[in-house]
């Protein structure tokens, strides 16, 4: 069959190789190449076979033919004479993700009968479906070994065939034609073909291929995950062999409590997910679970809204709670005892990991919880607990979804996809970052990806280091620029209080319009491209600088107003002291500052500083980068001498700039006034000694993960110890601090979201009265006549509805005309908790 689809052959030195769209595809006509059948290629729908005289095709009664060794031991003849077949290829049925199975339908050599044969292989449960006795002993063995070969990790598929009768084949042949010329709807009348054709299978046997993880991959992903990356595993597999797969690549590790949604009927995965929420979410005997809403008191376990007032009033407790959890553990601390303090978060940290949770996802479960809303946002509720997650028997279209659920639940998510093949491009375009891996699996994820490497492995270099620098320099970048412009605006905007408001000009054109291109331009782009703060091997060994990148640590609303607030004091300095210190008496020869000198001296004061922030902030520097930040400060005093020349006489740039006759002598003058150089630096000092004290007092006092990095990457590190060591320690002491104090920020920032998220969206949703379960639902003797009762009442501001019912069935209350309306799930009157 493979040979027969898509196989490519070339005639090597030394034999036939062979091109596959699929690994399977690829080992099995290799192997039937080594045992005596070899694909020669294919022409026009004709696929040659070269079968060696020392295999004889034979014909078992009512079977399919099959080839076995002509002399008694088995052992090819291997200077035996070679027999050509030609098979005829009658149509292609490609694979779909919803049949989960492909076919084909071939015409078997005139000499063996010339029969018409469909040749099948998928998904065993797909497979099964269409199996014309699915029951029989042999059947039932091989589902046996299918289970065995999953759970060694092997990938399985179980082969068919049918020999079809030429009526139906003619009758069939036609409607097929018909679909592969549709303009119109041709994906679904080409996939009515195929399941015409594909009934009544006799099942052939079942292969499991050996699909190795590429190098590197369980180191990468236990680096991804202590810096605070979620990892999920989205597979087409079985569960036994994602599983497998799972512990190979340590998502999944020993000890960890693993739990499965399995397939079921609605009503029994409705219940499934909420005893993982009751359980998970809403653990038995908090206190948040205790009274409830609308005669929920004492109810364990349903479906029921809060009122915005309680929803409220429980966040607030929860809050302050953390709050003052976290001023305990400060004040155990004490000022100077990192060490002590770091040990207590540890201690805290080490209680949480213990409790790992991972859980199994079947994907014809989730086709019952995909699409519904309150489902899915419960789901996610329980899923963001976990520590792990794999999703198994997945559809491409179930993959996009779940990623579309992740990135609607919580607005904050920055999802990342990688595949390698077709079956991960919708994910791959669902996610924020699409990540392709070439290889055997073909190039159209890599086509359809952000970025593409060419091993799994390279991902860890591609967020870690790459996506870590350019992370920290885009955000230095962006904040710079905003502050290197706000401060040159503030300074004109203070300066229009002196001139009254008059609009009176006193900077020359050209400092005005040259100022972005020439005076501050290419410092700020080198830093952009080039700045790394700590070496790249250090960011591959530390996950904990990688952990504020995900935290948004270094661009945050904070840091901007602080960029902002900067400019603004700066541009008061500058603005104001050349003023009271200059312009108050005379110059050496006699002569009073000018507006022109005056504004020139702005101009000097704004380069410097600008350009010294940017000296400042940058960690890493070349002779070459010195070189240019040297020479774009020079630029200004080069344009002011070049322009003071200009100004002696009319010239076309003076004059079209308005600036005739008004430089002359200026800048050469304030170069010379030893005044203006004391203010010089009067004004740098004023402006950068906080910076200095503040940067002393953060690297000797609260140093910040990469601060202690950058001393162990220059050499600074305890001399007893290794380069290894000192990273371990590093990582042991500072990133638990960092994340506990971060996630304390997010866990408020998160429920606060999901509460206006829930609310936004049943408040936008009129739930119908159906007899559909909704979730299992918790008992407390309402609505147990097993139909949906509703009751209306009059006019109110606010809205509340408790699902019960102790037969299952959903049950609604309703107060018309409402304009607030809030939903959690819970049992009493617990407000769901996320971590």
């Amino acid at each position: 069959m493979d040979a027969t689809r898509s196989v490519k052959a070339e005639d090597a030195e030394y034999g036939y190789l062979y091109q596959a769209e699929s690994p399977d595809e690829g080992a099995l006509v290799s192997a039937a190449r080594d045992h005596g059948m070899v694909l020669r290629g294919r022409s026009d729908g004709i696929v040659p076979l070269q079968l060696r005289q020392g295999w004889e095709t034979a014909q078992d009664a009512g079977g399919i033919n099959e080839t076995k060794a002509a002399d008694e031991g088995g052992v090819e003849k291997k200077d035996a004479p070679t027999v050509q077949q030609d098979w005829e290829l009658l149509a292609v049925n490609k694979f779909d993700a919803d049949r989960k199975r492909m076919s084909v339908v071939v015409r078997e050599p005139a000499a063996l009968g010339g029969r018409v044969i469909l040749l099948m292989k998928g998904a065993d449960n797909k497979m099964l479906d269409v199996c014309r006795e699915p029951g029989l002993s042999h059947v039932s063995e091989m589902e046996k070994h299918l289970v065995s070969f999953a759970k060694e990790g092997l990938r399985t598929l179980v082969l068919g065939y049918r020999f079809v009768p030429e009526d139906e084949y003619a009758a069939w042949a036609e409607r097929y034609s018909a679909a592969t010329k549709a303009m119109d709807g041709r994906n679904e009348a080409l996939r009515a073909a195929a399941l015409e054709i594909e009934r009544d299978v006799l099942v052939a046997g079942a292969t499991a291929i050996e699909d190795r993880l590429q190098d590197e991959v369980p180191e990468t992903i236990a680096s991804l995950a202590p810096a605070g990356v979620k990892l999920w595993v989205l597979t087409g597999d079985k569960r036994e062999t994602a599983e497998n797969i799972g512990y190979s690549a340590r998502v999944l590790r020993p000890g960890m409590d693993l739990r499965v949604l399995r397939d079921a009927s609605p009503a029994e995965i409705h219940q499934q997910i909420k005893s993982l929420y009751e359980e998970i979410i809403q653990k038995p005997g908090d206190d948040d679970n205790k009274g409830g809403v609308g005669g929920a008191g004492g109810e364990k376990g349903g479906l029921f809204w809060l009122s915005p007032q309680a929803a409220e009033e429980r966040r607030r407790d929860r809050i302050i709670m953390e709050r003052l959890e976290k001023i305990r553990v400060e004040n155990k601390s004490g000022p100077g005892k990192l060490n002590r303090r770091s040990s207590n978060v540890s201690v805290i940290m080490e209680t949480v990991e213990s409790g790992s949770l991972a859980l199994v996802l079947e994907g014809p479960a989730l086709l019952h919880v995909l699409n519904d809303p309150a489902l899915e946002l419960a789901l996610f509720r329980v899923l963001d607990k976990c520590t792990a997650v794999i999703a198994c028997r997945v559809s491409p279209k179930q993959k996009k979804e779940i990623v579309n659920m992740v990135c609607e639940a919580d607005e904050d998510v920055l999802s990342l996809a990688i595949g390698d093949g077709a079956n991960d491009v919708a994910m791959i375009k669902a996610a924020h970052v699409g990540v392709g891996v070439s290889g055997q699996e073909g190039m159209q994820a890599v086509n359809n990806s952000d970025f593409a490497i060419s091993e799994f492995r390279f991902l860890r270099r591609l967020l870690m280091v790459q996506g870590r620098y350019n992370y920290r320099r885009t955000a230095k970048a962006v904040l710079y620029i905003f502050y290197k412009n706000l401060i040159f605006t503030m300074t004109n905007f203070w300066m229009s209080f002196w001139t009254l408001n008059s609009g009176q000009k006193f900077l020359i054109e050209a400092s005005v319009q040259l100022y972005n291109v020439m005076f501050t331009a290419l410092p700020v782009l080198l830093m952009g491209i080039w700045d790394r703060d700590v070496r790249d091997t250090s960011a591959m060994k530390i996950p904990a600088l990688y952990t504020p990148c995900i935290h948004n640590v270094h661009f945050n609303l904070f840091n901007f107003w602080r960029w902002i607030g900067e400019a603004v004091v700066q541009s008061l300095i500058i603005a104001y002291v050349p003023m009271w210190f200059i312009e108050a008496g005379d110059g050496d020869d006699g002569n009073v500052m000018t507006l022109w000198e005056y504004g020139s001296a702005i101009v000097t004061l704004v380069v410097w500083t600008v350009n010294l922030k940017l000296f400042m902030i940058q960690n890493r520097w070349t002779w070459w980068q010195l070189l240019v930040w040297l020479l774009t400060i020079g630029t200004w005093f080069l344009t002011g001498f070049v322009y003071e020349l200009l100004s002696y006489q009319a010239n076309p740039i003076t004059v079209w700039t308005g600036d005739d006759g008004n430089f002359v002598g200026v800048f050469s003058r304030l170069m010379g006034d030893p005044n203006f150089w004391l203010v010089f630096v009067l004004v740098t000092w004023l402006i950068w000694a906080r910076d200095f004290v503040w940067k002393a007092k953060s690297r000797m006092w609260s140093p910040s993960v990469y601060m202690v990095v950058q001393e162990i990457d220059a050499g600074f590190g305890e001399g007893h110890r290794s380069v290894h060591e000192n990273f371990a320690s590093i990582h042991y002491h500072l990133s638990r601090v960092h994340h506990m104090l971060t996630w304390q920020h997010a866990q408020v920032k998160k429920e606060q979201h999901l509460e206006r998220q829930l609310s936004r969206m049943l408040s936008n949703s009129n739930p119908p009265a159906q007899t559909s379960p909704v979730l299992g639902l918790g008992g407390a003797g309402r609505g147990s006549s097993g139909t949906p009762q509703r009751s209306n009442s009059g006019s109110s501001t606010n809205r509340a509805s408790v699902w019960g019912g102790g037969s299952g069935t959903p049950q609604r209350s309703n107060s018309g005309s409402s304009t607030n309306r809030a939903s959690v799930w819970g049992g009493g009157s617990g407000t769901p908790q996320r971590s």
